[in-house]
């Protein structure tokens, strides 16, 4: 089988979010397994093509940023419609000179927009109205009734127009098939980390012998940065041998009208303690998995998730998470048992979450480590595949499950 995928991003040619991340895993899978795989993405450097050493064939589309005088509101939307039809012209010449038995896009970003009459299956990365909603400064749980704006109909004709749908996540597979009235499958993302060579220059430089409690994923709102500065000032007084590492994309925070970075609104909210507040930047995966495995704990506070890429490694590589209840984290972990649930946007809560972590003993410890080992267990690379796989030849087949709407 010869599948493209068909993404925003992608390691080497993009700053890398979740989406590359998926991207990466299930194309070196599938490849792993004999399938002929493409990669078109976007690039912020150039139009190339060339083959990784897993088999997987790169193709990179440079952006042309939008530089008309027009429509100044709407620029970043035109951008968007820009991309995809660039990225739209590249897969159609593709499909044209090459045998391509499915296409699987991405819903963000207008991956998915125009698609030619290859079977063609969309996978939710995120959701834009949840996730515009949930990374304002205060979070309005109501956000099932946002309103529509231009980029909330290009996810939405994409998602409408797709042979079919699938997200990761229950939460927002829900809310999606609501939405577009279709069936929506859940394939949850694999956990996936072979032949990974380890670099612990950046662990060795910065963490070696401090105990600390990790954070990683993108630094804003929605991933729950303002709950754990509002929780930090306590922490870091009362437990005066512990450091907060932070990893990801430093996002701006804007409180009260005041515009800042999220790493210096962690660090004014340690106060005294900010030297114990350490930010990496955003790491490569071979650089990150060595500050995962020797962190006390990952604490993922984020408002809302599709299925947190940042929790599946953190389990998988058997670290308790303390994460936040009701936000999609649930789908891997149960409380007190594979990980530590807090209340959403609750500081709190999660200053109650770290005391009880910090207070269980070793061996109960060692129980909900393996247990967290134990419940990524059903990610594992051949598992996702067989379930990926029947959608595809299903949708190939044009199976009416898949290919219609609900009526």
């Amino acid at each position: 089988m010869h599948i493209v995928y068909v993404t925003s991003e992608f390691p080497g040619e993009r700053k890398i979010g979740g989406l590359a991340t998926y991207v990466n895993n299930i194309s070196a899978i599938m490849s792993a397994k004999g399938h002929k795989v493409t990669v078109l993405t976007l690039s912020d450097w150039k139009d190339s093509e060339y083959t990784l050493e897993n088999g997987v064939k790169v193709i990179g589309v440079k952006i042309y940023h939008y530089k008309g005088k027009y429509f100044h509101k709407q620029k970043g939307e035109i951008q968007i419609v820009i991309d995809a039809w660039h990225i739209y012209k590249k897969l159609k010449l593709y499909v044209k000179s090459n045998k391509v038995d499915v296409v699987q896009s991405a819903n963000i970003y207008g991956m998915g927009l125009f698609r030619t009459k290859v079977p063609t299956v969309v996978r939710i990365s995120s959701d834009s109205i949840v996730y515009k909603e949930a990374d304002k400064f205060i979070f309005d749980r109501k956000y099932f009734d946002g309103k529509f704006r231009f980029d909330d109909w290009m996810e939405y004709i994409t998602e409408k127009r797709a042979d079919a749908v699938f997200g990761p996540g229950n939460i927002i597979g829900s809310v999606v098939s609501k939405r577009i009235h279709r069936h929506v499958s859940i394939i949850e993302s694999p956990f996936y980390m072979e032949n990974l060579k380890e670099d612990e220059e950046i662990y060795q430089k910065k963490l070696s012998q401090k105990k600390y409690f990790l954070t990683h994923g993108s630094l804003h709102n929605l991933k729950g940065t303002k709950v754990v500065a509002e929780s930090l000032h306590r922490l870091l007084d009362k437990y005066k041998n512990i450091y907060f590492v932070f990893v990801g994309t430093d996002y701006k925070i804007n409180k009260n009208g005041t515009t800042m970075s999220a790493v210096e609104y962690l660090k004014r909210a340690a106060k005294e303690y900010r030297e114990r507040v350490i930010y990496l930047g955003a790491l490569q995966k071979n650089q990150l998995v060595p500050v995962i495995k020797n962190a006390m704990a990952c604490i993922l506070p984020g408002r809302i998730e599709n299925l947190s890429n940042a929790c599946i490694e953190a389990m998988g590589l058997g670290k308790i998470v303390i994460a936040t209840a009701n936000a999609g984290y649930g789908q891997l972990i149960t409380h007190r048992e594979s990980g530590i649930l807090f209340k959403r946007d609750s500081p709190v809560a999660l200053e109650k979450a770290v005391d009880y972590f910090l207070a269980m003993d070793d061996t109960q410890k060692e129980k909900m480590e393996c247990m967290a080992q134990e419940i990524i267990g059903r990610l594992d690379a051949e598992h996702c595949y067989q379930k990926l796989l029947k959608l595809y030849e299903t949708v190939i087949e044009g199976d009416e499950l898949y290919t219609r709407q609900k009526r």
